[in-house]
């Protein structure tokens, strides 16, 4: 057990955390233990991956890929998880921090509540979770943090504000925490994946539909709505759409996140989203950062 990498997820009830916890806990060198979580275990939320691994988990659950419940939004929560894992297995590898909420909003639409629930989730969740695993990390000088964000990072499309600045949050975290985490030997990681199909974004796959009902779901006034429906047909949105992807791709840049000797600040999960940050970032990799505080080698 000694040589296999512990590795804890969120958000794995569908998506790309799903994904994810199917990938590595199936993986043919069996090099992965995983504690897949989720907000809860009912059949509804553990089922699909159940399923996605083989009906009981055809010798995978409870060998190599194990599920757990973990609300990131509920504090405490995520200790108790996180203390039962390193109870058990002795320390965690590597944290995926992928659980997140979307939410579509026009200026003042949505309520305070929600836009708190949105950071509740998309940023407070990373937060905790890292504050309960990194005191073990850092004793052990190692580990690594996966953080998922979104291709929303580089671009700032509208309608999605609060989504986009929980994002942002995440990302500016991770870069301002990433050179002095490298000390202790800890590499704070960010994933940016483009459009993704999941939960998050259903509706997508009929953009007629997807057009017509989330104005009306968003609560838009008519001003709004009739600017909603303009963006859809913009070039940048379209392009954007026509590169949508599914969350195996995402999966496997974790998955290589987590493999790789001497990781990258950011990972992209398409040439799509390469070519965004090419065209914003001079140092595309973000190499740099990690080195403010230590000399390069």
């Amino acid at each position: 057990m000694a040589d296999k990498i512990i590795v804890l997820i969120t958000g794995c009830s569908s998506g790309i955390g799903l994904a994810t916890a199917e990938l590595l806990g199936k993986d043919s060198d069996r090099r992965f233990r995983v504690y897949a979580t989720m907000r809860d275990l009912l059949d509804k939320n553990k089922g699909p991956l159940e399923s996605a691994v083989g009906g009981e988990g055809a010798g995978i659950l409870g060998e190599t890929l194990f599920i757990r419940e973990l609300d990131v939004s509920k504090d405490g929560d995520q200790q108790g998880a996180v203390d039962a894992i390193i109870a058990k297995e002795g320390r965690i590898d590597v944290l995926v921090n992928n659980a997140g909420i979307n939410s579509w909003d026009s200026t003042d639409t949505p309520s305070i509540e929600t836009c708190q629930e949105v950071f509740d989730v998309n940023f407070w969740g990373v937060s905790r979770m890292m504050r309960a695993v990194l005191p073990s990390m850092k004793e052990r000088r190692s580990g690594r943090i996966i953080n998922t964000t979104s291709i929303y990072t580089l671009v700032c499309p509208p309608f999605q504000a609060y989504y986009t600045a929980s994002k942002f949050a995440v990302d500016g975290m991770t870069q301002s925490m990433a050179p002095l985490l490298k000390l202790y030997n800890i590499w704070a990681i960010l994933v940016q994946p483009g459009i993704v199909l999941t939960e998050m974004t259903k509706g997508l796959e009929n953009p007629i539909e997807f057009v017509t009902n989330t104005p009306k779901m968003a609560g838009f006034d008519s001003v709004a709505t009739e600017a909603f429906v303009y963006n859809a047909t913009r070039e940048p949105v379209q392009k954007m759409v026509g590169a949508v992807q599914v969350p195996d791709q995402v999966a496997s840049v974790i998955k290589e996140a987590v493999l790789c000797e001497k990781p990258k600040l950011w990972y992209r999960s398409s040439e799509f989203v390469e070519q965004v940050a090419a065209s914003k970032l001079v140092q595309p990799e973000g190499d740099g950062i990690y080195d403010l505080l230590s000399p390069k080698q």
